[in-house]
């Protein structure tokens, strides 16, 4: 029997009457990592939004460990939507304090997450002195704190150079084997082909598929496919 962490049924938005997400019922299993694919303005960002509560569903249901959806949940997820939220004008261990501080989280776990994203030895750096890539491991550090079981992350490699978007692969491929899934939203299908377990494909607020790609085939070559009209499943 599949052992999911995550599943939406007919997840919903309506936007004064758009669909930014129709009916789209989503399976994660755990400890996998599950690829979001979708154009820009797919719906994407939307359906992760409903998933930690930023937004409220239309209709539909999301479930998380077997339960239905509750505020209490999120405390079990961490997450990086867009930029992540940070102060310029600390470290990055000042930046970690803070949230420590706020979630009543030991401080030893600050060290535990800097090395797990490699910013370890940034010591007295300014975030503001930080590079994109940085920026967004640190931003990943932050989520990491509260060791969640999901990690829901959009678009991190957006702006990463190929040395940072190679790092970041490697780090994200590491999670599984510490017990955590990863939900990752991205356009880069060649960087996502290298990593995931499954994949959703979402075309104007559809799930068009959902399932395992066929390593046989070039991922790219198979999203252009559904996009265009291939065999929605």
């Amino acid at each position: 029997m599949r052992d999911n962490i995550l599943e939406t049924k007919e997840l919903t938005k309506n936007f004064s009457g758009q669909l930014a997400v129709n009916s789209v019922s989503l399976q994660v299993k755990r400890n996998s990592i599950y690829g979001l694919l979708g154009p820009n303005g797919a719906g994407k960002s939307t359906t992760l939004k409903l998933i930690l509560g930023l937004l409220r569903p239309t209709k539909g249901q999301i479930f998380f460990d077997g339960e239905p959806w509750k505020r209490e949940h999120l405390a079990k997820i961490g997450s990086l939507i867009e930029e992540p939220a940070l102060y310029e004008n600390l470290t990055a261990e000042e930046n970690l304090l803070v949230h420590t501080e706020l979630l009543g989280i030991p401080k030893d776990k600050i060290y535990e997450v800097l090395e797990t994203v490699d910013l370890k030895d940034t010591g007295k750096k300014k975030t503001s002195q930080f590079s994109h890539g940085m920026k967004e491991r640190l931003g990943i550090a932050i989520a990491l704190l509260n060791d969640p079981p999901l990690l829901l992350l959009d678009e991190p490699t957006s702006g990463l150079d190929p040395m940072g978007i190679q790092e970041f692969r490697e780090l994200i491929a590491a999670f599984p084997k510490k017990g955590m899934t990863v939900i990752l939203s991205s356009h880069i299908l060649s960087e996502v082909e290298q990593i995931v377990d499954e994949i959703g494909i979402i075309d104007k607020g559809q799930l068009i598929f959902q399932g395992t790609p066929n390593r046989d085939e070039d991922l790219e070559a198979f999203f252009m496919k559904m996009i265009r009209g291939g065999i929605y499943k």
